[in-house]
């Protein structure tokens, strides 16, 4: 049995209605999609010269595609009283790291000191976490093609694929308050 309290659990997963609190942190849906082709890239289930623009548009993708996930957690969450649950938005914690950890502590009941917020930030730092992941579980550099460029999503999602990823993505890019190009 886990002796540290609160229990704090990592997933995926679709919705689950658990009797816990929870904090839904949400990227934008173009951002992830593209951010988790190059994690599949890296692991290798994924050629690098594979088009990251098909990815967008995959239904067999695990756990599910992100509007569906998206869907599934907002609408469940909607049922639950508004203290059982926080949803913050990844770019948000990037740009005031801060304030979102101090909210997320108090949230879950765990007392942090500014030094201890600042020191988790970090040691949290994407320079930082790119030196690590640059490494396999050896200790080798990693060497895959490519994966260390700053590409965006607007640099591969494109006027028709924008739109098509749009109609399929849109209400949930607008539900969590992301702008979107083909969609008013």
């Amino acid at each position: 049995k886990p002796t540290t309290k609160p229990l704090i659990v990592k997933s995926h997963v679709p919705f689950v209605d658990i009797p816990a609190k929870v904090i839904y942190l949400v990227r934008d849906g173009r951002e992830a999609m593209l951010s988790y082709f190059y994690l599949k890239v890296k692991e290798g289930e994924i050629s690098p010269d594979a088009s990251p623009v098909d990815f967008y548009f995959k239904e067999d993708i695990w756990p599910c595609p992100w509007h569906v996930h998206i869907a599934g957690w907002l609408d469940g969450l909607a049922r639950w009283s508004p203290e059982r649950y926080k949803i913050i938005r990844y770019e948000d914690l990037v740009k005031s790291p801060a304030e979102h950890l101090f909210a997320v502590a108090e949230f879950i009941g765990i007392p942090v000191t500014q030094q201890s917020v600042q020191r988790a930030i970090e040691l949290n730092k994407k320079t930082r976490l790119k030196h690590i992941e640059s490494r396999d579980h050896k200790g080798r550099l990693n060497s895959v093609v490519g994966l260390d460029k700053q590409v965006k999503w607007q640099d591969i999602l494109l006027d028709e694929d924008l739109a098509r990823y749009e109609a399929l993505a849109g209400a949930e890019l607008k539900r969590l308050g992301y702008p979107t190009k083909t969609i008013p």
